[in-house]
């Protein structure tokens, strides 16, 4: 093989390889639920605001089973529970006034 050969080919594989380490962008939620969940059976709730890769705020629920679910963040049910949530893990998380 040709210099030139070796050349494109490395230069080929290098742009794949950079194509696949590159994360994935975009919305993440192609669905989401309208039926209300318990906060009780709840993990991990991550909010995902509007960005250049999707241009709407997303909702992703973990719920204890490991199970990923989408919401709809105008629905009332997922505002409540924000608000419920968000209320938990102020009362829960123990602070010290004595700390600046």
């Amino acid at each position: 093989m040709s210099a030139k050969t070796v050349l494109c080919v490395a230069a080929l594989l290098l742009c794949i390889a950079s194509l696949h380490a590159r994360p994935r962008f975009g919305c993440v939620c192609i669905r989401t639920i309208s039926k209300p969940i318990s906060l009780d059976t709840v993990h991990k709730i991550e909010v995902r605001p509007v960005s250049g890769a999707c241009r709407r705020t997303e909702i992703r629920i973990t719920r204890k089973n490991k199970r990923v679910v989408c919401a709809n963040p105008e629905d009332e049910w997922v505002q409540q529970m924000l608000l419920d949530a968000q209320r938990m893990s102020e009362t829960q998380t123990p602070r010290n006034e004595n700390q600046i």
